[in-house]
């Protein structure tokens, strides 16, 4: 039995040396890396932090997307007993210093997109390069007891939070979710929550690691990327926060009411409900796990409470949820739900090695090896939530035998959708800074199966309260924006024996009121509807002026999420690059205006089918049969064509309209049954017939030359060529008229050097 996080890493990558274990789509090419080639680069970045003078117990803030260079870092620190502080990627430059400030830091790995502490940063796009020369260091002395990481978890006034997580904590909670959740090495897990959370890290990296499974990771992060990188990793399980796994189940919808199909899928829907076998619920949905490519079988949610109908409705469709219930204090981990939806409603069973009790006033106390001893330099704080090795979670709940149920409201701490948890003080204290507010509480209110921030304003200018709101929220964090707010009636707030507001007496107010926003009818405008989703702001307070930083408070990540729904909703395709922080309502509807209509071009993969190929070799047999009585070849150089590894892109010039067939006959039959050939997709949607017999004679996809579908037929050409096919091009995009070599179309040199494929004129 291990018992250090080091010990566990040390014995599978020994273990699993030549196993996969991490990857990353960059441009058009998956980067792989075996279990064997990152002990080697954690330990060279180890003995890159030794010759820093980096030595055990020092700190460490590691701030990038997650990323191979991500879990490098971390790993390399775990391994050598330096202290880590994780940043979430989205964490402003100004709460980052706070963390910094606390931690004092003697090395950064920061990413190069974030433009923080360039002086004295190793960026972590620039990691795996800086490695190549350097030696292969050795691993710590790493006990136990010692500090593994400072997690940072509050909000932004004042001093964070950071708690402090040793080794046996994290591995307690490894070693438990592990005996309770079923992986074995064939796991493919996407990882896209950050791995600076808790979680993330737990279920996301440190499991799969322990089973010797592979991790994925996406360069962006939206609701179609993560479907789409689901299928293209071919993932069996991802971990999400309930804000995510409600984006999917939206998408999921929206593509069955573009399709048509709502009554069917209700009807599917209320079939399988009755349908215990969960093997036959996704034979029922298979179309749906298809588009999932196949393979996915289990989301773990946690971070934030599970709305149960977001639950059901995956469970129903043959998925596997299972809910994990913790905080950063309890190392990620207090409670789990495997039982799916027979107990959805509970935050989970608890493991055999924690001990949960309810107090007097029904708050949730936690003990076991799992549990931080407090808060880093914060002894006030620490003696507040930690009492003799027991932490009070501030929730609040109830224990049926050994299934703990969540009561619904938390004390003092909102915990929003998509896991991120902030402190009612905190933005109290900012609108409090506002001339013309005289008081405000900051309670959680439910909107639409979402918990969202409310604010309730006293002000003596209450014609201005709008304004007010919209000024405040410029001072405020993305997770704290306000976007439900209204006016105090009253002359002051009920208040405590010590003069405090009464928090929960302002909620029950509130609630009892059923607070109506100003949003009124939905509206039909396709771009502010994206809009008021994606920002979760009523459709009435978006106007043409409406700007979507200071306005509608996107992040990097939000807007690449317009970008997405705009191209899946309004079926227009805008360059990332045109949309920035001062970009405003009325310049992006000039953008869809001006963009050009994307219609994805449709693909079957039938001609790569069993049948396809075999049907192919005899058919070709026959077809160059009479081929070559009238075409004859002489070749020179043939023995070049082993010379080439494979998958390798074959450049022909195009002189007339069968050359293809000169290049195949001259072909060994592993090469034609492994060959696709690019080929313009206007012939699939001119001449549908020709396009059949030239999928199954040869093999073509349809690719489009130039233009916004350009892109698409990349990604489609990098995803096969990453399953093994080697590619035929035709670089001019057309037939030459007097067989001279014609000017080559626009991304043929990109696919070689993207891919970093050997080509063979």
């Amino acid at each position: 039995m291990v018992s250090t996080l080091k010990e566990l890493i040390d014995k599978s990558f020994l273990k699993n040396k030549d196993r996969l274990f991490l990857e990353i789509k960059v441009g058009l090419k998956i980067r792989r890396y075996t279990y064997g080639e990152i002990d080697i680069l954690s330990r060279k970045a180890a003995r890159l932090l030794a010759r820093k003078k980096i030595k055990k117990g020092d700190k460490v803030l590691i701030w990038g997307m997650n990323s191979p260079e991500w879990a490098i870092a971390w790993i390399a620190c775990l391994r050598t007993g330096i202290v880590s502080v994780p940043v979430d990627f989205r964490t402003t430059i100004e709460t980052a210093k706070k963390f910094a400030g606390q931690t004092k830091p003697k090395l950064f790995f920061v990413s190069k997109y974030l433009h923080a502490y360039e002086d004295r940063a190793i960026f972590l796009e620039d990691l795996i390069p800086a490695l190549e020369n350097e030696e292969i260091g050795e691993n710590g002395d790493v006990k136990p007891n010692d500090l593994a990481e400072i997690v940072f978890t509050s909000g932004t006034t004042g001093n964070p939070k950071g708690v402090m997580l040793s080794q046996k904590n994290i591995l307690a909670s490894v070693l438990t979710m592990r005996a309770n959740f079923s992986t074995s090495p064939r796991m493919r897990a996407l990882s896209i929550m950050p791995l600076s959370h808790i979680l993330e890290q737990v279920v996301g990296l440190l499991i799969p690691i322990s089973n010797g499974a592979s991790i994925a990771y996406l360069q962006r992060v939206n609701s179609a990327t993560i479907i789409e990188g689901i299928r293209r990793h071919k993932a069996t399980a991802i971990i999400v926060v309930p804000r995510i796994l409600a984006l999917m189940l939206q998408a999921v919808e929206r593509r069955v009411e573009r399709e048509g199909k709502t009554a069917q899928y209700k009807i599917m829907i209320a079939i399988s409900k009755v349908i215990p076998s969960r093997k036959a619920r996704r034979i029922l949905f298979r179309k749906i796990h298809a588009a999932f490519g196949g393979k996915l079988d289990v989301f773990v949610c946690g971070g934030a409470p599970l709305e149960t109908r977001i639950g059901l409705a995956w469970e129903t469709m043959g998925f596997r949820v299972i809910q994990g219930y913790g905080s950063t204090e309890t190392s990620g981990l207090t409670a789990i739900n495997v039982a799916g939806p027979q107990r959805m409603e509970y935050a989970g069973k608890l493991p055999e090695n924690a001990k949960v009790e309810i107090s007097a006033d029904g708050e949730v106390l936690v003990k076991g090896d799992f549990v931080s001893k407090g808060y880093w330099n914060d002894e006030e704080k620490t003696k507040v939530s930690f009492d003799r090795g027991w932490y009070k979670t501030g929730d609040m709940g109830k224990l049926d035998k050994k299934w703990l149920k969540l009561m619904g409201r938390e004390k003092f701490r909102i915990v929003l959708s998509d896991g991120r948890k902030i402190y009612p003080e905190d933005i109290e204290t900012k609108l409090g800074n506002h001339p013309d507010i005289k008081a405000c509480c900051i309670v959680p209110i439910i909107r639409n199966g979402e918990k969202v921030v409310y604010a309730s304003i006293l002000t003596d200018k209450k014609g201005r309260i709008d304004e007010i709101i919209k000024e405040a929220n410029k001072t405020l964090e993305s997770a704290q924006q306000i976007s439900y707010y209204g006016l105090w009636e009253g002359e002051d707030f009920p208040r405590t024996r010590t003069l405090k507001v009464d928090r929960e007496a302002v909620e029950k107010i509130i609630s009892d009121k059923n607070i109506k926003e100003k949003s009124g009818a939905s509206s039909s405008d396709s771009l502010i509807q994206i809009l008021s989703r994606i920002s979760r702001i009523p459709a009435s307070r978006i106007n043409e002026k409406t700007n979507i930083v200071t306005g509608l408070k996107l992040d990097s990540l939000g807007r690449i999420e317009l970008i997405s729904q705009i191209e899946e909703e309004m079926g227009v395709v805008i360059e990332e690059s045109k949309i920035g922080p001062q970009s405003n309502v009325a310049q992006i509807r000039k953008l869809c205006k001006a963009g050009e209509p994307y219609e994805p071009i449709k693909r079957s993969e039938w001609a790569r089918s069993l049948p396809a190929k075999i049907a192919r070799i005899i058919l070709q047999s026959i077809l160059f049969q009479y081929h070559s009585l009238f075409i004859r070849l002489k070749v020179r150089g043939k023995e070049n064509l082993k010379k080439a590894g494979r998958p390798c892109i074959f450049y022909l010039n195009h002189i007339g309209t069968f050359d293809v067939f000169c290049a195949l006959r001259v072909m060994s039959v592993s090469d034609k049954n492994r060959v696709i050939v690019a080929a313009t997709s206007e012939i699939w949607r001119d001449h549908k017939i020709y396009a059949f017999w030239f999928e199954l004679l040869v093999g073509a996809v349809p690719i489009d030359r130039e233009g916004i579908r350009l892109r698409d037929s990349l990604e489609y050409i990098g995803e096969k060529i990453d399953e093994g096919y080697s590619l035929i091009i035709f670089p001019e995009g057309k037939v030459s008229k007097d067989g001279k070599m014609g000017e080559f179309m626009k991304g043929v040199g990109l696919i070689a050097t993207e891919l970093e494929l050997e080509a063979v004129p």
